[in-house]
């Protein structure tokens, strides 16, 4: 993939560490972002601090990754809201 602007990346784990790390790097290339974590204060601080567009266009929902039923319904919501995802980092 030569850019990732306007591609669905998806990021869980994007409250804190690599995740948020993930996130910020793929907002400055102009990604589409989604992103999870179970913390939910951890994940909206995480949202504050994207450049805008990513800010206002993130789409993002706390939920523990090991539940399975809800993962499923963050993929069906992302796929309603952003598109199709071209990166997953889990």
């Amino acid at each position: 993939m030569k850019t990732f602007k306007n591609k669905v990346v998806v990021i869980t784990g994007a409250g804190s560490g690599m995740g948020r790390a993930y996130a910020m790097a793929f907002a400055r290339l102009g990604a589409k972002l989604a992103l999870n974590d179970y913390d939910r204060e951890a994940l909206e601080q995480s949202v504050a601090l994207l450049p805008e567009p990513a800010r206002s266009d993130c789409f993002h929902q706390a939920f523990d990754v090991a539940d399975e039923t809800a993962f499923a319904a963050f993929a069906t919501a992302v796929k309603q809201s952003l598109g199709n995802a071209h990166v997953i980092i889990k």
